[in-house]
């Protein structure tokens, strides 16, 4: 019984250290927006409601390699893509504009 008491710090500092360790921010947008062809075509989804930017929510994340990829749900009209991804190397391969980088 003494011997799990001592052991007891051992086992639930790793679960204080990480509770305590901030998120790194790499990207941040205002609004999401994405990468279309030109201004053009960027206007027009606008203007036929194919695209309400204030209506994308990002809603999931998640890593895989050097992808950060995005989920972006249909709950509202205007959402052009609902999995996106951006490169986390710096290249930007994806729907999504590039962010504001951090």
């Amino acid at each position: 019984m003494v011997y799990l008491w001592l052991c007891l710090p051992l086992l639930v500092s790793p679960l204080i250290q990480a509770k305590n360790t901030k998120l790194q921010e790499v990207f941040h947008w205002r609004v999401v927006d994405f990468d279309f062809p030109d201004d053009a075509s960027r206007s027009k989804s606008i203007y036929s409601k194919e695209f309400i930017p204030e209506n994308n929510l990002p809603l999931g994340l998640d890593v895989w390699n050097d992808k950060l990829f995005i989920t972006v749900p249909r709950w509202k009209s205007g959402v052009v893509s609902t999995l996106n991804y951006v490169s986390l190397n710096g290249e930007l391969h994806s729907q999504f504009k590039e962010g504001s980088r951090r």
